[in-house]
Parts: structure tokens; C-alpha cells; sequence
């Protein structure tokens, strides 16, 4: 059954981007943009718009100037999530897929907005990465083990709990828009919702969405514990109601045993990343030990020791 997929947004770019994507997944489709829906409409069975119109007015779905194409769905290509609009590749690839489905049975639960009558409940995960290495080495366990947080179905947001000088990122903003001072700062005021945490995150080099860097390199500390611990239960909060478009991860370094307990209670996985050498395993059984109480009941807890690579000599 083949099918057209429209992209109708003005920005060439993010319609190249968003018809990349989709021709990886639905090969049975022609990707392209709004206006050339007439040269390959005789060729497809029914077409998906992705419109960024912000409101679709026609109640049936067929735009005016389309009248003749019947079995045009419109899905909005934005969400909105509080201050900032996003693409939500999941939710616009569920939608195509029930369109799909439901267009071939001939069954009338999908509506030509593309909505249907079943909810998703599948919801983000968060998890905490506790590293005890090497930067590079916690870059290189980090990018292997949470490949599939970054995939293009969904968007991985990354907070670095840590002293500034070993954050990975070297993006860096203002005090007014998206620095981790500034997140930190404001997170524990009463008109912060869960979804503002988006309005400070920029997207990095290595796939995730992540603040700038902090103004000065102690801000974390400084700033204080109970701060991480709320942006940590906002974020969580953001993930349960968003519901699987995004994925979290925490990565954090230099606080004290009892802070790291208060910071882990909600997380669906704790990575503890060891050297496997120079390892004092004594004490990181009882660190396990203790984090792994505060977990949730069903939360995973990994230990991954890394083997130190041979290092150049030179001079």
C-alpha cells in the first residue's frame, strides 16, 4: 500500500531533516513537501499532511485548495510544551502508523486529524549515572550505553551535576536564557512547572538536550543540594507527562553520600561506572549498597567497571 507523507513547514531545512527521517522508516512512502502533494498523489492510495499550522479550521481535514484529495489525515507537526514548541517524532510516528493501520481495515476510529481513540502510556525513563572515571571514559560508557535514549524516536535530555570544568559541553549562554546557573536558580521558585525545565535546554554535538554551561564552575555546589533534588523530581514529573517523547539522564559527581540518596529515589536505572583497577571495593559495595535502598522497587542498578586503557608515553 503506498502513501504520501507532506511536509508542510516554511523552514527547508527542518523539512529535510523530518523527510530523512521518515524515509529510514516507510519506505512504502513518498516523503515530500506540501506543494508537490499533486505530482504523486495519483500514485498513493491516501496521503498524511504534517501541517505547522497552528490550528486546523476545516473540520473534515481536507484543506480547501485539496478538496479533491479525499483521504488527506492533517497532524499538527508542533506540540506544545509550555514556552517551546517541539517536533514529537514519536507521537507523529504513531499517528502515521494507526493512520496506516486503520485506513487499510477500513475502520473509522482514526478521524482526518490523524487522532485516534487510544492513549499511550508508555512513559520516559530517567536514570542516574554515578561515575567514579576518567571523563573520556565516562563520555565512552555514557554514548554506548544510552544509544537507544537518543534514537530519533525520541528526544534524551542530559543534566550535568558536576563541577563546571567537567561537563562535556562547551555551549555556553547568558544568565537570561538557558545556563545551568540559571535552571539551578530558578527551579525551586512556586510558578516553575515541569515543562519549563525545556525553555533552558539546547540541543549538543552528541545528540542530547542540555543547558548551557554554569556561570561559574561551583554553581552546582554552590548553589546548593536541594536544588538538584528538585530539578530531578521536576524532570521526572516532566517525563510522566509527557509520556515517551522524551528520555532523562543524570549525570553527577562530587556530592556527598546522603545527597546522592536523595537524588537517585527517582530514577528508573543507577549506573555506577568504577576503574577496574585502583578500586576500593570495599567501599563502592557499601555505596551500592546504600543507593540501591533508595531505588524504586522495579528500577534497574548497573556497576560497570571500566578497563583503563594503555596510555601514550611521549617526550
Amino acid at each position: 500500500m503506498a502513501f504520501t507523507i507532506a511536509v508542510q513547514e516554511k523552514d527547508n531545512y527542518i523539512c529535510k531533516l523530518i523527510a530523512y527521517r521518515l524515509r529510514s522508516i516507510y519506505s512504502d512512502a513518498y516523503i515530500c513537501k506540501r506543494g508537490e502533494i499533486r505530482e504523486v498523489s495519483a500514485l498513493s492510495d491516501f496521503t498524511i499532511t504534517l501541517t505547522d499550522e497552528p490550528a486546523i479550521s476545516n473540520p473534515d481535514g481536507v484543506p480547501r485548495d485539496m478538496q479533491e484529495h479525499i483521504d488527506e489525515y492533517l497532524i499538527p507537526l508542533y506540540t506544545q510544551c509550555g514556552s517551546t514548541k517541539l517536533i514529537d517524532i514519536p507521537s507523529l510516528i504513531d499517528k502515521i502508523n494507526r493512520i496506516k493501520t486503520e485506513h487499510l481495515s477500513g475502520n473509522s476510529s482514526v478521524n482526518s486529524h490523524g487522532h485516534t481513540n487510544v492513549s499511550s502510556s508508555v512513559k520516559g525513563r530517567l536514570a542516574v549515572v554515578l561515575p567514579f572515571t576518567y571523563a573520556d571514559d565516562r563520555e565512552e560508557y555514557i554514548a554506548e550505553a544510552f544509544d537507544s535514549y537518543r534514537d530519533a524516536d525520541s528526544m534524551c535530555i542530559r543534566i550535568d551535576l558536576m563541577w563546571g570544568a567537567r561537563m562535556p559541553t562547551t555551549f555556553r549562554t547568558d544568565m537570561t536564557s538557558g545556563s545551568l546557573t540559571t535552571l539551578l536558580t530558578n527551579i525551586r521558585k512556586p510558578a516553575f512547572k515541569p515543562q519549563d525545565i525545556l525553555d533552558y535546554l539546547n540541543p549538543d554535538s552528541s545528540g542530547f538536550l542540555t543547558p548551557g554551561l554554569p556561570e561559574s564552575d561551583d554553581d552546582v555546589y554552590d548553589i546548593g543540594i536541594d536544588a538538584s533534588v528538585e530539578l530531578v523530581l521536576k524532570l521526572r514529573k516532566l517525563l510522566d507527562e509527557t509520556a515517551g517523547t522524551f528520555n532523562a539522564i543524570i549525570v553527577t559527581e562530587g556530592f556527598r553520600l546522603d545527597d546522592l540518596k536523595r537524588i537517585v529515589t527517582a530514577a528508573d536505572e543507577l549506573h555506577l561506572v568504577l576503574p577496574e583497577d585502583k578500586c576500593n571495593r570495599e567501599g563502592f559495595e557499601r555505596l551500592a549498597l546504600t543507593l540501591r535502598r533508595q531505588l524504586r522497587s522495579n528500577a534497574e542498578f548497573v556497576v560497570h567497571k571500566i578497563k583503563r586503557k594503555a596510555e601514550k608515553v611521549t617526550g
